[in-house]
């Protein structure tokens, strides 16, 4: 057990400083972010989503490679933290979450909301981020979801 231990303070150590501050911020971000979805209604924190997109197709960006270490970075931060906070750090709150760094990095993205008919007939809803085809958070969830909204950010 004592092994495991420090192989995981090894890792944290040899983060960057970037990764170290957005894993500290990801776990009080998810706090505030599944606080609003609990208790406020969708319309009052959507905006933090950014722009909802009229159509059912996600805009085309460009990344530079130093945008695409730095969305790694932050899928990494995300998973990271809530999975280890004490209460429920699911995909919408991932999103945000993801959506709240690269904003602050300039990265666009875009945010997807899913919806898909479970076999015992209930519904199951996800959200899911994505830099172009490169998954920030939510997984690959245009293969098992029907997408029914896109933010723009």
């Amino acid at each position: 057990m004592k092994h495991k231990k420090k192989n995981k303070l090894l890792q944290f150590l040899g983060l960057s400083f970037r990764v170290k501050r957005m894993l500290a911020q990801t776990f009080f971000l998810a706090g505030y972010y599944r606080y609003l979805i609990l208790h406020k209604p969708f319309v009052e924190y959507a905006g933090k989503l950014g722009e909802k997109l009229p159509e059912l197709r996600p805009r085309d960006c460009s990344y530079t490679k130093e945008q695409l270490a730095i969305a790694d970075d932050v899928s990494w931060a995300v998973h990271a933290a809530c999975k280890r906070t004490p209460w429920k750090s699911e995909c919408m709150v991932q999103a945000l979450c993801a959506r709240h760094f690269l904003s602050k990095y300039g990265i666009h993205a875009n945010i997807f909301m899913g919806v898909r008919v479970e076999p015992d007939g209930s519904m199951t809803a996800h959200a899911w981020t994505r830099c172009s085809k490169r998954s920030v958070t939510g997984g690959d969830g245009e293969r098992f979801y029907t997408i029914t909204g896109i933010f723009y950010a």
